[in-house]
This record gives structure tokens, C-alpha cells and sequence, in this order.
């Protein structure tokens, strides 16, 4: 948290503090931590893709971008990672 508040772009760290709160059992916190950091930092976004997709939560960045609603997409595929207690 003393991360975020002097380098709130920090992606991995949003990331690391949802995955904090989920083991917390504040579900709702974590997803919203874990979707800041890729709002906040493409590079964090860019290098989770590949997991995302790698865990089967997310098809591929071209459905993201052919998507209806890629936000969405990635929002419903941050979730299910969330949800997964493995899912790093």
C-alpha cells in the first residue's frame, strides 16, 4: 500500500496487493485492485496478457480488440483469475 500511494501507476503492485486482499477473503477489493493495475500501467497489462490467455481466461488479444466490449472482456477474464486461488 506505501507503494501505491508514492507510485500509484505501479501495475504489479496493484496487482500484488489484489491478489493480497483476495487471499482475505475481500473479493470485491481484489478486483478492483487487479483492474487498476492494468488500467494504470500497459507495460503490467502487456506482460499479464500472456498469462491470461496462457490460463485459458482469455482467447486472445485479437477477440480482445474484435470484442464488443473489450473492457468487458478483460474485466470478466481479471475476474476468473481472481476467483482462482493458482492464478498469478
Amino acid at each position: 500500500v506505501r507503494t501505491l500511494k508514492v507510485y500509484p501507476q505501479y501495475g504489479e503492485g496493484h496487482w500484488r496487493y489484489a491478489q493480497t486482499l483476495r487471499k482475505l477473503g475481500r473479493e470485491d477489493e481484489a478486483l478492483e485492485q487487479a483492474l487498476t493495475a492494468f488500467e494504470v500501467d500497459p507495460n503490467f497489462a502487456f506482460s499479464k496478457f500472456g498469462m491470461l490467455q496462457k490460463r485459458g481466461y482469455l482467447a486472445s488479444l485479437a477477440s480482445l480488440e474484435k470484442a464488443a466490449d473489450p473492457g468487458a472482456a478483460l474485466a470478466d477474464a481479471v475476474r476468473a483469475c481472481m476467483l482462482d486461488q493458482e492464478c498469478g
